[in-house]
C-alpha cells in the first residue's frame, strides 16, 4: 500500500497539470491517509504539503495554511 500511495502522489501531480484538480485532491488525500496509517510520517507530510500547494494554487489559502500547520504539528518532534 505504501508504494501505491507514492505512485498515487505522482499521479496527482499529473492530474493537476491536466486541470483535473478534484481528482488530484482526492488522490493526494487518499495517498496521505494510506501513508499515515502505515506510520510513514515523512511521506504523509510530503503528501500533505502537496495538498497545501494545490489548495494555495486554487486560492483556498485558509485550507492551505491549515494543512501546513497540521504538518508542522505532526513533525515537530523529528
Amino acid at each position: 500500500p505504501v508504494a501505491a500511495a507514492d505512485v498515487r502522489r505522482g499521479q496527482a501531480s499529473q492530474l493537476a497539470v491536466e486541470g483535473r484538480f478534484n481528482d488530484a485532491l482526492v488522490s493526494l488525500d487518499a495517498a496521505r491517509q494510506v501513508l499515515l496509517d502505515a506510520d510513514e510520517l515523512l511521506g504523509a507530510s510530503q503528501a500533505s504539503l502537496d495538498l497545501a500547494q494545490l489548495y494555495d494554487w486554487l486560492g483556498d489559502l485558509d485550507r492551505a495554511l491549515a494543512t501546513v500547520a497540521e504538518v508542522r504539528v505532526r513533525t515537530e518532534h523529528l
